[in-house]
């Protein structure tokens, strides 16, 4: 979680399935040290000990999908599957 990433960086995170969401106001809101709670699915980034709460941007489907399945290799592993046994 982080307000922004290099687009590079987003993708290859993405590839290797290490989830990662822009929110826009993490800087002002979250400190060292804070505890916090993230619900992938939602967005929702929250701060335990205060309750404040952050939305994230929405993931596409198809980057949910990859991480999902464990990362790029995994997504070409059953690509490939599905192929062979056609």
């Amino acid at each position: 979680m982080a307000e922004n990433f290099a687009r590079m960086f987003f993708r290859n995170a993405i590839n290797l399935a290490l989830p990662v969401m822009v929110c826009p106001g993490t800087r002002a809101v979250f400190k060292d040290g804070d505890q916090l709670s993230l619900d992938i699915d939602s967005g929702i980034l929250k701060k335990l000990t205060s309750g404040k709460t952050l939305k994230a941007e929405a993931l596409p489907p198809n980057i949910q999908q990859i991480l999902m399945s464990g990362g790029l290799v995994e997504v070409t592993k059953e690509k490939l599957a599905r192929q062979a046994a056609a």
